[in-house]
């Protein structure tokens, strides 16, 4: 785990709170109120909010006590890293605040515990010569370059999704559009109402998907060996990588959360 991580206070504005993360290069922070954890906010929140007709502006200055994701599920030092895994993978979240006698002592993510399976020999998963394409999410939903901005950020908000594939007229992968890309392209609410002054609905109306994806994404094979997948996860420092066919048309994508998924089953099972 991070040990004593970076927090926020409930009353704390937005813009700082995603000023903090932008500074230290952060996508989630725990949130307290008199030193106890009540929340955790993230881009994510940030960005929910953001898309919601401004509604996140509106009023200023808005805290983050208004956007922040409560209860916040934590784990206790002493647990297990299944534990951990396992919380992350079925709840489908990036963090857990690690809590000793009510007091956030550190954090740790998706990205430490890959980090650390890459380290260790042990543990391992289910079985050794796990291949991506059995761990995939199929019959995914696809953006493409000339879609507006706005309709693949309420897509991937609908459906529950951090990362959405960007697919040619062939379904031939040619981007990866992630909530912090469209964050990104969406702008700094420390800069919102001076934006909002010089258009800035029109201009956010404008953006395309072309204008925020990361393009030629690192894709994967079905084939591609599990331990391959964490590497890339890792280098790349993506969430979630496309899997495709010979002709790189896209067939999934695999993320953080479907191979923390697979470790977990790994963990469980006997020695």
């Amino acid at each position: 785990m991070v040990r004593d991580p970076v927090t926020v206070q409930v009353d704390d504005d937005v813009s700082q709170a995603l000023q903090i993360m932008l500074w230290r290069g952060l996508r989630h922070l725990p949130v307290l109120r008199a030193g106890r954890l009540v929340g955790i906010v993230s881009e994510r929140d940030i960005l929910a909010g953001r898309l919601e007709g401004e509604s996140l502006w509106e009023e200023s200055p808005r805290r983050v006590a208004d956007v922040m994701t409560i209860p916040a599920e934590q784990i206790h030092p002493n647990q297990d890293l299944e534990d951990a895994a396992g919380v992350m993978a079925v709840r489908k979240i990036g963090c857990l605040p690690v809590v000793e006698a009510g007091q956030v002592i550190g954090l740790v993510t998706a990205i430490d515990l890959l980090a650390h399976t890459a380290q260790c020999p042990v543990p391992q998963p289910a079985e050794p010569d796990t291949r991506v394409g059995e761990l995939m999410t199929r019959s995914l939903l696809a953006a493409h370059p000339d879609d507006r901005l706005v309709d693949a950020a309420a897509t991937m908000m609908q459906q529950g999704t951090r990362h959405l594939p960007v697919v040619d007229t062939l379904n031939r992968v040619v981007g990866m559009l992630s909530d912090r890309d469209v964050r990104t392209a969406v702008g700094n609410p420390l800069e919102a109402e001076t934006a909002r002054e010089q258009g800035q609905p029109r201009r956010v109306l404008a953006l395309r998907v072309a204008d925020a994806m990361t393009p030629e994404p690192h894709a994967l094979s079905p084939e591609t060996p599990l331990a391959e997948a964490v590497a890339c996860l890792l280098d790349e420092r993506f969430g979630a990588l496309p899997i495709v066919d010979d002709d790189d048309r896209l067939l999934g994508i695999v993320s953080y959360v479907d191979v923390l998924r697979a470790l977990a089953a790994g963990w469980e099972q006997p020695t």
